[in-house]
């Protein structure tokens, strides 16, 4: 029995060998394979990160113009609407004058506005061409006020000395240029009004960018340990769960709306864009 233990236990060692060695050259092409695969793979992986980290500047890039752009649009925008809001409001006043000194005050600041390249800008030369118009209606104005005023005067002096007749005359033509006066005033505030409404010959060119799809995650951080603490927002590190609940009501909230990043409780919450 001994002998037949021994005969087999050699018999299976060497199917074993055998077998080991008929299947050592397929396993050996198994692993070129693999190995193969494993190179290409990572210089399919080293194409893709290359080409998303450029793709992912250039998305960055343009986002970054389209905020200038915007940007730059809001500030035209505001001194255009600045300018509209200033004629309109000076002609307000230019109604509002009865006197020749008043008159002349206003004057005075409409002068002075024409100077103020730090409010308008490249727009300067709009706003000074545009209120060219309330200068000439202010001396028409001017003329009409001095007239009035030689004429209540001159009716004043002809009641002292009773002469009804030229007092009636005078109080004709006192009443004829206060509605001259009048009308002025009306066509000083249309005159704004129409110019407010008058395209800006001062133009630029709007840069059109493509479309660009994102994908906007939130994400949170510290930047107030002692806040995000006293929050009971953090142990050793932030507590996902509790960060998690309060971007939650961020977002239910819509505090998010137009927004880049918000601190809460020491805890920033950004948007990681991706392209």
């Amino acid at each position: 029995m001994t002998d037949v233990n021994e005969e087999v236990k050699k018999a299976e060692k060497a199917l074993e060998e055998k077998r080991v060695a008929l299947k050592e050259p397929y396993l050996q092409k198994g692993r070129d394979v693999d190995s193969a695969a494993k190179s290409i793979s990572s210089t399919l992986l080293t194409l893709r990160t290359n080409a998303n980290d450029k793709y992912g500047k250039l998305c960055s890039a343009l986002e970054l113009k389209r905020k200038e752009q915007s940007v730059e649009l809001q500030r035209v925008a505001g001194i255009k609407s600045g300018i509209d809001s200033n004629l309109l409001a000076f002609s307000t006043e230019i109604a509002g004058c009865d006197t020749t000194e008043k008159l002349l005050a206003v004057e005075r600041k409409l002068n002075l506005e024409k100077g103020r390249k730090e409010k308008y800008q490249e727009f300067l030369s709009d706003f000074v061409e545009k209120a060219k118009k309330l200068t000439e209606l202010i001396t028409s104005q001017k003329e009409k006020v001095k007239e009035l005023e030689s004429v209540v005067a001159a009716k004043n002096e002809a009641i002292e000395k009773e002469d009804d007749g030229a007092a009636i005359e005078l109080m004709q033509k006192e009443e004829q240029i206060a509605n001259s006066i009048a009308d002025n005033k009306v066509i000083v505030q249309q005159t704004a009004i129409n110019q407010a409404i008058q395209r800006y010959p001062t133009e630029f060119a709007q840069e059109v960018f493509p479309n660009v799809k994102s994908k906007k995650t939130w994400k949170y951080e510290i930047v107030d340990k002692a806040k995000a603490f006293k929050a009971d927002m953090v142990t050793v590190e932030i507590d996902a769960t509790k960060a998690k609940a309060t971007l939650q009501t961020l977002k239910e909230t819509n505090q998010l709306e137009g927004k880049e990043e918000i601190t809460v409780s020491g805890i920033r919450y950004f948007a990681d864009i991706k392209y």
